[in-house]
This record gives structure tokens, C-alpha cells and sequence, in this order.
């Protein structure tokens, strides 16, 4: 056994992984508890992307050796890969007690996005704010809180968490963005324009979006000048935004400009025929003729 496990060795320094497996394992079929080779062995599987053969292995191996970090790192990533859940948490909540570092709150960070993509709410902010625990200064974590938070428009929350990630990041342009959603669902107007002209400093090309919604929700609110105004700052940035256009139409007519009304609505059909919206502005075109 020891003289297969030294061949092992040499084979895994001169990176030969094949090899290597071939020996340790014949080394276990000799002596099965012993644990070097194991050890070795979890670092040969999951190199080969034997995930379920790493996973084992790591497994057995921080049965033996508790506090032995680089196998739980490897056991949860290879527990991620099988789809093992329950043991991923299991490695991961021991790696959050043994070695809450860098590495590890990457690890809880990306468990909370996938947490995230599965709708499992609870256990994304559980995580995220885990990870921040270990890694204040881990900006992602506070971007994915608020964007949580606002999803079940909790919105102090995601107000909260979007202002810590912009004393993490001056500047974010998530944390502007959500900030600017915040308030714009809130009704908070004057503060909604604050927000939006941060936004735009930050990141001209987000801005689109965020007048668009500001302009949608000024409509629905009554106030035609404003949706204009906001529309026309939208094409200003992206001329070729077709869909403003019709918007704007829309607000012009409210606002009883008949003539450019018209003039935006033809534009908006000329540039997008097949928009599910084309048979509205044509409606709205054969009632201003």
C-alpha cells in the first residue's frame, strides 16, 4: 500500500492525475483506512470531474479530519455539482464556522444566488447577509438583499441595503438603480429625480430604462408634460427606441399636441410595424385624422 501510495505521489507532482488515481487506488484496495490517500484522491476526482467520487471522498475524509477545510471546500463544490443540497449546506455551514474568509463567503454568496434562482427568498437574504457577516465589504451581497427586498417591496429595506453597497461602492450604479425604483414606487418624486440624476451620472446607458419608467409612471399618473419630458430624454440617449416614441405619442395626445402626437406615433410605427402596439397607434392615428 505505501509503496502504491508513493507512486501516487510522484505521478500527482509530475501531473499525471491518471496515474495518480490508478495508484492511490490501488493503494486503498490494500489498505482502505488509510487517510493520505484519500486526501489525495478527493484533489484527483474533483480535478477530473468525478463530482459524486470527490464528494464521497471528501466526505470521508473530514469524517476523520473535522476540521479539515480544503475537503469541505471541495465536498460542497462537488455536492453543488451532483445537486447534493443537503450536503452542500452541511459543508458549507462548516466552512462558515471553520474558515469564514474570502473564499468562503464567495461560496455563500453564489449558494445565495442560486437560492435566488430558485425563488427560495428566505434562504437567498439568509445567505447574502451571511456572506456579508464575513465580507462586509462584499458588495454583491447588499446588491442582491435589495434586490430581494425589493422584489417583495420591502422598500426601507432595499432603500437600506442599496445605501450600504454605496458606501461599500460610491457610485454603484445597481445601488442608484435601485434606489431610483424605490422611490419611484414609493411616489416619491422629488426624491426619484434625485435619484435619477445620480443615475445618469453613473450610467448613461441604464438611464434609458430608468426614464422610460419614470415617463410610464407620470403618464398613468395624469401628468402629461413630465411622461413628455421624460420620453424625450429617453430618445434624446437611444433615438432608436421605437416603443418611446409610441409613448410618447400617447403623452401628447393627453396633453392635447395633436400635431406631434401624430408626428410620434407615425414615427413609432415606421420604425417598429410589428410591435404588438402597431394596431393601437394606428387605431389612435385614424381617430386624429
Amino acid at each position: 500500500a505505501v509503496a502504491f501510495y508513493n507512486d501516487g505521489a510522484t505521478a500527482f507532482n509530475n501531473g499525471d492525475y491518471p496515474a495518480a488515481r490508478t495508484h492511490f487506488e490501488a493503494a486503498l484496495e490494500l489498505e482502505p483506512e488509510m487517510l493520505a490517500a484519500h486526501k489525495v484522491l478527493t484533489l484527483v476526482y474533483f480535478q477530473q470531474q468525478e463530482w459524486a467520487l470527490a464528494l464521497a471522498s471528501a466526505d470521508r475524509v473530514v469524517v476523520a479530519e473535522p476540521d479539515n477545510v480544503p475537503a469541505m471546500k471541495i465536498g460542497f463544490d462537488a455536492a453543488n455539482r451532483t445537486g447534493e443540497t443537503a450536503m452542500a449546506i452541511a459543508f458549507l455551514d462548516q466552512l462558515v464556522e471553520m474558515a469564514p474568509d474570502a473564499d468562503t463567503a464567495a461560496r455563500v454568496f453564489n449558494f445565495g444566488v442560486s437560492a435566488m434562482r430558485n425563488d427560495d427568498v428566505e434562504e437567498a437574504k439568509r445567505r447574502f447577509e451571511q456572506a456579508i457577516g464575513i465580507a462586509p465589504d462584499l458588495g454583491a451581497a447588499y446588491n442582491g438583499l435589495a434586490t430581494l427586498h425589493l422584489r417583495s417591496e420591502e422598500y426601507d429595506e432595499a432603500l437600506a441595503m442599496a445605501d450600504r453597497l454605496l458606501e461599500v461602492d460610491p457610485g454603484n450604479a445597481e445601488a442608484l438603480g435601485i434606489r431610483y425604483e424605490v422611490f419611484r414606487l414609493k411616489g416619491d418624486e422629488e426624491s426619484m429625480q434625485a435619484a435619477l440624476d445620480q443615475l445618469q451620472s453613473a450610467d448613461p446607458e441604464r438611464i434609458v430604462e430608468a426614464f422610460f419608467q419614470q415617463g410610464v409612471l407620470m403618464f398613468n399618473q395624469g401628468n402629461s408634460q413630465a411622461a413628455i419630458d421624460a420620453f424625450e430624454r429617453v430618445l434624446a440617449a437611444a433615438p432608436d427606441n421605437a416603443r418611446a416614441y409610441y409613448e410618447l405619442g400617447k403623452s401628447y395626445l393627453s396633453a392635447g399636441d395633436v400635431e406631434k402626437a401624430k408626428e410620434a406615433l407615425q414615427t413609432f410605427l415606421e420604425m417598429a410595424p410589428d410591435d404588438p402596439e402597431a394596431p393601437s397607434a394606428e387605431e389612435m392615428l385614424g381617430y386624429l385624422e
